[in-house]
């Protein structure tokens, strides 16, 4: 809404990490308005006697079926008011988030109000992926918001040599897939051409051409800085270690970039027996189950080129993935 420019970035970047952690759900409860505990309650207990006085009108005679007939039309004005406010936004040059859950029979108005957003839309099929795909647009949401407060008039190489000299962890944007838990980073040498920055986490060493590095976002003393990069940090599979790759990949695409491919082509075969070498245990999974999985001991396979294997198939595509058992799920 319009409202949203007068909220610090700090405040909504500290709520977002915050998703993870049911136990806050309940102590934001608890400290919320009276008043808005009051509405909630008397709302729940009006819903309580309207659903009584639908029973009692079932057992009263033939006006049941109109009552039935305009308490079911609810669900009509609701698809009917998110069309127009998706208009409104279209009007105004909105933002416009959209999350489409993946069904087999999309009522026509719902494909509707997705088609006149023309524009991508993230998919789910459960709630483990709704909130990845979240976390993810809105990420991806604040950091479009505030390129435009940061480094003006600045040179991105100065800031990078300012990094190096204070030696703050900086941020870096995109990274694929994105695994649970922060990744930060270290400058540990600059020059006209290369940035080489130190992973905190492994201590390895990543080399970056500098022109690559679009941006230095700052949000001050609380923050890490953020490298906005054009290409992205891509996960490779093959020798467990992060690298650079130019291709920038699709920002609606929680796995990154892919490859057709099939279960017995030889890359993939060569590959399964080299994880399967080092007691890792590859397979293949539905891809629209794997976003929601990812974590430092079940990942998409990534060639050396940095795609992942993808099969077209019914109902859902597959995609070649391996398990590490025995590794600690928040450490790559």
């Amino acid at each position: 809404s319009d409202g949203t420019q007068f909220i610090p970035i700090g405040t909504i970047r500290y709520h977002l990490k915050r998703i993870d952690e049911p136990r806050n759900c309940k102590y934001y409860l608890l400290t919320g308005p009276k008043r808005g505990a009051l509405y909630g309650t008397t709302a729940g207990v009006l819903l309580a006697a309207g659903a009584l006085a639908l029973y009692a009108a079932y057992r009263s005679g033939s006006n049941t079926a109109v009552v039935t007939t305009a308490t079911s039309l609810d669900p009509m004005f609701t698809v009917g008011l998110a069309a127009a406010e998706v208009q409104r936004a279209i009007a105004k040059n909105k933002p416009i988030l959209v999350f489409s859950k993946v069904v087999a029979n999309r009522k026509p108005m719902a494909q509707m109000i997705l088609d006149s957003a023309g524009r991508k839309y993230a998919r789910f099929g459960n709630l483990a992926e709704l909130k990845q795909a979240v976390r993810a647009a809105l990420e991806h949401a604040l950091v479009q918001g505030v390129r435009s407060l940061s480094s003006a008039g600045r040179s991105t190489i100065g800031e990078l040599r300012q990094l190096e000299k204070s030696k703050r962890h900086v941020r870096i944007q995109r990274m694929v897939p994105t695994f649970p838990g922060e990744y930060t980073f270290e400058i540990e040498k600059i020059d006209e051409k290369n940035l080489t920055v130190q992973l905190h986490r492994t201590h390895e060493s990543i080399v970056i051409p500098v022109r690559r590095v679009v941006e230095v976002l700052d949000f001050g003393d609380r923050e890490r800085p953020i490298l906005l990069l054009n290409g992205r940090m891509q996960w490779i599979t093959t020798i467990q270690r992060w690298r650079f790759r130019q291709e920038e990949a699709d920002p609606d695409s929680l796995l990154g970039i892919y490859k057709d491919t099939t279960q017995s082509d030889a890359r993939a075969k060569e590959i399964c027996e080299h994880l399967r070498r080092q007691d890792f245990q590859p397979g293949w999974a539905y891809e629209h189950e794997v976003p929601g999985k990812i974590n430092a001991a079940f990942q998409p396979v990534y060639d050396d080129d940095g795609r992942y294997f993808t099969v077209l198939d019914r109902p859902h595509n597959l995609v070649l993935i391996v398990q590490r058992p025995g590794w600690p799920t928040t450490q790559a």
